[in-house]
């Protein structure tokens, strides 16, 4: 005897989709579509009728909103539209076919991914929208006499588009019927709205030929059951994503720390300790393109900025040998260039601008941190040519330079007034004696001229206000506040070293006067 069981009498057999070699429950298939994609809901519904027959408004909205994307943005702008009852009421299969459309189904040959949001709800391109629609302007006085028109405007159904501001709104031009012969788009063309406006019908008559309000029903209410569970699922699928991509910028990561570990290895002893310092990027893991660690020097930075981004390109030892060489053999030629031999102690520029760069830069390191030191600079820092070498050191410096730094003393700190006096000198010779003279001048020259004549000048001024200070503290009336002042601004603002260059103190104190008014005389 067979082992089949069978249900029982009283129990309705279930309903069972036929197929040539196979029967599957209405149940379990509800179940298995709810889990397709749109474009897979689409071939199986052009498998059969019985299986095309199972497709509803509620699966194609549910389909739509859990995959989202372009195919969720048609659903939401028909939603926006069928709440306010507007257009025609789609079919489930024009659903299915407008959440896997690609091109406009008026012209069949512009790319179109979802209904616009000023689009009446047909899945058109922007030129065809333009074309399929009429201008009411309701700036004329035909409009504006015509009460029935603000009625019309005003009217949920009545489906009217306002572009870029202004009094014109646009109308849906014709009546539009799909490939499959369905009725689509707006419920009112302009035609009828032009057609109500002057009758003396009433205006809710021109929807007397809609569908009936309980037709919107089944879509509004799929769409608001499946905004939750669609909310949820791209939530879900929004975190697996950013997990996996963690992961993968994590073991990125490591992949980069091993490989500056592997090059440190192989670094000269002198440097080794420095030359691979870095610190952690902050938004290196929002961002494509940016490094997960800063090498705090600029010259390892540069060089190794590429493979830190893609650690697979420093997979073999050759390159990571490489690697580790090219950074030793810039790090020895900034080593050389260090010594500041190609700079003469015979002339007094050259001499004071070496003084000032061992000063500044007293060991590798803190040279290596300069903002300014970049690949550009290496090509100069390996030539034998001592005239590059100066090049390099004055490209490095001119910022500095044009402050008048070489002016003041060494050994102790400048007042900010010498700081301003220095720069003002400077700036001021150099636009004189070498950018009038452009091409005529060599550079190592100006630097020479500009640095004797500024630095006679700047001694010149600064003996010049104690002579003016001194002369303030034995004038009569004079206040302790004033000279304070003077002690602070004589040197700062250029016209004040005119009188100066004059000797004309009377002059300076009235002009201080002047532009101190705070202060009585």
């Amino acid at each position: 005897m067979s082992s089949q069981k069978f249900p029982p009498d009283d129990e309705p057999p279930l309903k069972r989709l036929k197929t040539d070699n196979a029967t599957l429950s209405e149940d379990a298939l509800s179940i298995v579509l709810e889990f397709l994609a749109p474009k897979e809901l689409m071939s199986m519904a052009f498998t059969c009728k019985g299986l095309r027959s199972k497709i509803s408004t509620r699966l194609v909205c549910r389909c739509a909103l859990m995959h989202s994307d372009f195919a969720g943005r048609t659903i939401h702008e028909l939603y926006i539209l069928m709440k306010r009852k507007a257009i025609h009421v789609p079919s489930p299969l024009r659903l299915l076919r407008l959440i896997n459309g690609k091109r406009c189904e008026c012209c069949q040959r512009e790319k179109v991914n979802f209904i616009r949001n000023q689009g009446f709800g047909v899945f058109f391109c922007w030129d065809c929208v333009k074309a399929s629609t009429a201008k009411l302007n309701t700036a004329t006085q035909r409009v504006q006499r015509n009460p029935r028109y603000a009625e019309l405007l005003g009217h949920p159904r009545v489906l009217m588009e306002h572009f870029n501001g202004g009094r014109k709104y646009f109308c849906w031009s014709r009546q539009f019927v799909s490939c499959c012969g369905e009725i689509c788009g707006p419920l009112v063309t302009y035609d009828d709205i032009q057609t109500t406006a002057s009758a003396k019908t009433a205006v809710d008559d021109i929807v007397s030929h809609a569908p009936p309000e309980s037709a919107y029903e089944e879509f509004i209410e799929a769409y608001e059951n499946s905004t939750a569970d669609a909310s949820a699922r791209q939530t879900e699928r929004y975190e697996k994503k950013r997990i996996a991509r963690d992961a993968t910028q994590q073991k990125r990561k490591e992949n980069a720390l091993r490989m500056i570990g592997q090059i440190r290895e192989l670094l000269d002893s002198s440097w080794r300790d420095y030359a691979l310092d870095y610190t952690d990027s902050r938004s290196w893991r929002n961002w494509h393109g940016i490094p997960c660690v800063r090498f705090k020097i600029g010259v390892c930075n540069e060089l190794l900025e590429p493979y830190v981004l893609s650690p697979s390109k420093a997979k073999t030892k050759s390159v990571v040998s490489s690697l580790a060489a090219k950074i030793d053999g810039r790090f020895r030629a900034i080593e050389s260039f260090l010594k500041f031999s190609f700079l003469s102690d015979a002339a007094p520029f050259e001499l004071r601008l070496k003084q000032y760069c061992q000063q500044r830069y007293p060991d590798l390191r803190i040279f290596l941190r300069n903002q300014y030191i970049d690949e550009g600079f290496y090509p100069i820092f390996a030539s034998t040519d001592l005239t590059d070498p100066y090049k390099l050191l004055i490209r490095l410096m001119a910022p500095e330079l044009y402050d008048g730094v070489l002016l003041l003393p060494l050994s102790v700190a400048s007042p900010p007034s010498h700081k301003q006096l220095a720069s003002h000198i400077w700036r001021a010779e150099w636009a004189e004696r070498v950018e009038r003279h452009s091409g005529r001048i060599s550079i190592r020259e100006g630097y020479r001229t500009v640095f004797a004549v500024s630095r006679t000048a700047f001694l010149l001024y600064k003996e010049r206000a104690e002579e003016y200070i001194s002369w303030l503290r034995n004038q009569d009336g004079v206040q302790d506040l004033f000279v304070t002042y003077a002690e602070n601004d004589t040197l700062r603002e250029p016209e004040f070293l005119e009188f100066l260059l004059k000797e004309d103190f009377a002059g300076l104190k009235a002009s201080q006067e002047r532009s101190r008014r705070s202060f009585p005389v």
